[in-house]
Formats: C-alpha cells, structure tokens, sequence
C-alpha cells in the first residue's frame, strides 16, 4: 500500500557518547527538529521503542527519522 502526501524523508543513528548533549535527557526534552522521531533505541542487545519519559543513556544508538524539506 502506498501513503498519499508521503513525505521525503530519511534515517539518521546518533550514537550517545559520555560528552553529548542529549545524555541522561527524556526524549521530550530533546527538543528534536519539526517532522523528526526517534524510532527506536538500540541498548545492549535490546531494542527500545521509546516514549516522552525514556531517558536516553551513554551507549545508546538512537535511529532517527528526519523528514526532508
């Protein structure tokens, strides 16, 4: 099936290292760009579908979607 009005868009993974920014924050103070989700957090070996109040923590690799322009 395809969406109408389906928007360009693409994904983008952003490792959490000790020094970034979004360390020990809640996804919904991230204060991510218009159009832009966390999909899902990769921990460990575990797969997080987050929500507003999952903190993000040193070691996560976070998949992004970013919806383009």
């Amino acid at each position: 099936a395809e969406y109408q009005g389906q928007e360009e868009m693409h994904l983008v993974e952003i490792r959490i290292d000790a020094e970034h920014g979004w360390k020990d924050k809640k996804v919904r103070e991230l204060g991510l760009r218009k159009g832009s989700l966390i999909l899902l957090i990769r921990r460990d070996q575990d797969t997080v579908i987050p929500r507003g109040s999952t903190q993000i923590l040193e070691g996560d690799l976070l998949v992004i979607r970013e919806q383009i322009e």
